[in-house]
């Protein structure tokens, strides 16, 4: 007599973490959906899951992940949702469950200058990135100036007179009066 065991239809994770943060609701197998958010500082995430029946098979963003394993790391991007997905398929190869994370770095809150220059003159007081207000000293004959204002942190924007500029380069000509 043979006996041929049904393979299992049970597509359901076990556990589900990710490095950096709590999810949010609590991990529940039948709950699909989750959210986190960590702070800025934290750059990639590593995701672990492990599958309710041992028979199962899953990814991580389309990676294969081993149970009881995690994922590699993945990128964040500051003050962007990433979606991660993880799926997983039965022992059948046919049933499958998808479990999603909308994971939110937070932006930098740093809104400061590590630098500041101009074309010509003299900047009073010389430059410190926490000063906010500035004088320029020019000779009686420049009609106009640029700006090269530096960030003090990558993902920050600058404008100068209303204008974006790329940190580290000059801005347009500001005519003075």
């Amino acid at each position: 007599v043979a006996v041929t065991r049904a393979s299992s239809d049970n597509a359901l994770l076990g556990s589900l973490s990710a490095s950096g943060g709590s999810l949010s609701p609590a991990f529940n197998a039948n709950t699909v959906s989750y959210t986190m958010a960590v702070i800025n500082s934290v750059s990639s995430t590593v995701v672990g899951i492990s599958t309710a029946h041992g028979g199962a098979s899953c990814t991580v963003d389309g990676t294969s992940v081993a149970s009881g394993q995690s994922s590699g790391a993945i990128a964040l991007t500051a003050g962007v949702a990433k979606a991660i997905t993880v799926v997983v398929t039965a022992q059948d190869g046919q049933t499958t469950k998808s479990y999603t994370i909308a994971l939110t770095r937070a932006a930098s809150a740093n809104a400061l200058l590590s630098g500041l220059s101009m074309s010509a003159g003299t900047l009073g007081p010389g430059f410190a990135g926490t000063t906010t207000a500035y004088t320029a000293s020019v000779g009686n004959g420049v009609a106009s100036l640029k700006v090269t204002p530096t960030a003090g942190h990558a993902d920050a924007t600058i404008k100068v007179g209303g204008v974006t500029v790329t940190s580290g380069q000059a801005s347009g000509s500001i005519l003075l009066t």
